[in-house]
């Protein structure tokens, strides 16, 4: 567990930041499964998520429990890397922030900065044949 509020972080600064919660999953070695299709990486998607893949949090708000859960299922064979980031970001704009509305953000014209921390810990899944019964 991470604790998102820091003490040494002055208020005004978080105050115009927002934090993203957001799951990722990759397949290593794409098409060298057993079950993949031939040529490659094409076809079905080896993966789906399901829930909510990307969390914006308001680090003001101390009633948020700030928890993120989603599932993810397999269709295929094969070894993935699952894993979380976190992207916090800061509107230039002075008129528009996290917490207000209006424009801003990437594609809308704003002017953002991002930057993305990785969770410190993968978890490798290996995606086996069903064992007979």
């Amino acid at each position: 567990m991470i604790n998102l509020h820091a003490d040494w972080v002055p208020a005004d600064i978080v105050a115009k930041c927002k934090v993203t919660l957001e799951f990722c999953c990759a397949e290593k070695q794409p098409g060298n499964s057993s079950s993949s299709n031939p040529g490659g990486s094409s076809g079905p998607m080896p993966y789906m998520w399901c829930g909510q893949l990307r969390r914006t949090i308001d680090l003001l708000d101390d009633d948020d429990d700030k928890t993120h859960l989603a599932t993810i299922a397999f269709f295929r064979c094969g070894v993935f890397v699952v894993s979380a980031c976190a992207k916090v970001s800061q509107s230039l704009d002075n008129t528009v922030g996290p917490h207000t509305s209006g424009g801003g953000g990437s594609g809308a014209g704003g002017n953002v900065v991002e930057e993305s921390w990785w969770a410190p810990h993968a978890k490798v899944v290996r995606v086996g044949e069903p064992e007979e019964q």
